[in-house]
């Protein structure tokens, strides 16, 4: 029983340690940068400064993030950036912790943002996540 009780004590400071972990830091005009933001947004339910990441050819409007589940315990972790002057591929994958009265179970996702500059900005093209389905056409 005492173990147990270490072992869970132990688990409770790691998690609190990890929640406050202070995020990256990129450069301003990076691609990285654009996506940390986006996704802060999204997170934060603040889908106003969400769709200011998102690029004109992109279909996605605030309206589409209205009925997003929002996950308190995310963590998102830098994969990957492959830039070039007219794209960028930024891959990342989002940790999600959710935990009950009776379990605690994470799962991670990997996703890929793709982003064009605009008017000296990167910016999120297509339908990022959470918003897969906003460029589809209507049926």
């Amino acid at each position: 029983m005492l173990i147990g009780g270490g072992l869970l004590a132990i688990a409770v400071a790691t998690a609190a340690l990890l929640a406050v972990r202070s995020p990256a830091s990129f450069e301003p005009d990076s691609p990285e940068a654009a996506v940390q933001g986006y996704l802060q947004a999204v997170l934060a339910g603040d889908n106003r400064a969400a769709t200011e990441f998102l690029s004109q050819e992109s279909a996605c409007s605030r309206d589409d993030f209205r009925f997003r589940d929002r996950a308190l315990n995310v963590r998102v972790t830098l994969l990957r950036t492959d830039e070039t002057p007219d794209e960028a591929i930024v891959d990342v994958r989002i940790r999600f912790d959710e935990t009950s009265l009776d379990a605690l179970s994470s799962y991670d996702i990997d996703e890929t943002f793709t982003l064009v500059p605009e008017a000296g900005e990167w910016r999120i093209a297509g339908a990022p996540w959470p918003l897969f389905f906003c460029d589809e056409p209507a049926s």
